[in-house]
């Protein structure tokens, strides 16, 4: 099975880490392609990628969590729509999906925040590199509320198309 996407596929190599980006890695049952950091919003213009997942027979897709940290940057804006926001990023991703012409497409959803500071360990010994990209907006809990909701949809599509769909959400 063919694993494609943000540096969350790392998770199904047999890596001790994130994978070098554009880095391909056969773990036994799986082939692991770490694409980068990669919006799932834009993954309909990526050419690339499409070139790549259109040859294969099955793959299990991993996107969105980098459109996550991106809503949660908003989050101190008043009214701000985050479902509205959210059901825009899953459109774009499933419009993506829709045009790959393989058999077994399979969504992983993006995994829950598991600290108030995410990052705060990587980033203590390096403070210079901590940018506001990386520094965690919101709270834990309108963070993983945001990340649910995001679940929720992909899971809704996924049921739509006959799609394949799982996450760790509760189990971590």
């Amino acid at each position: 099975m063919h694993v494609i996407g943000d540096s969350h596929s790392s998770v199904f190599s047999s890596a001790a880490g994130i994978l070098p980006v554009e880095q391909h890695v056969n773990a036994g049952q799986f082939d692991c392609y770490h694409v980068g950091p990669s919006l799932a919003y834009n993954l309909t213009t990526n050419e690339a990628l499409f070139n790549l997942v259109k040859t294969l027979s099955s793959a299990i897709f991993v996107f969105g969590e980098i459109d996550m940290r991106n809503i949660h940057k908003r989050v101190q804006e008043p009214e701000f729509p985050y479902r509205l926001r959210i059901d825009e990023v899953v459109n774009r991703y499933f419009e993506f999906l829709d045009k790959v012409p393989i058999n077994r497409k399979i969504i992983f959803g993006v995994v829950p925040c598991l600290k108030e500071t995410p990052f705060y360990d990587f980033f203590k010994g390096r403070p210079d590199q901590l940018d506001e990209y990386y520094a965690p907006a919101g709270n834990l809990r309108t963070r993983n509320k945001y990340k649910r909701y995001f679940n929720s949809r992909l899971n809704e599509e996924c049921k739509k198309r006959n799609m394949g769909y799982f996450d760790l959400f509760n189990e971590t």
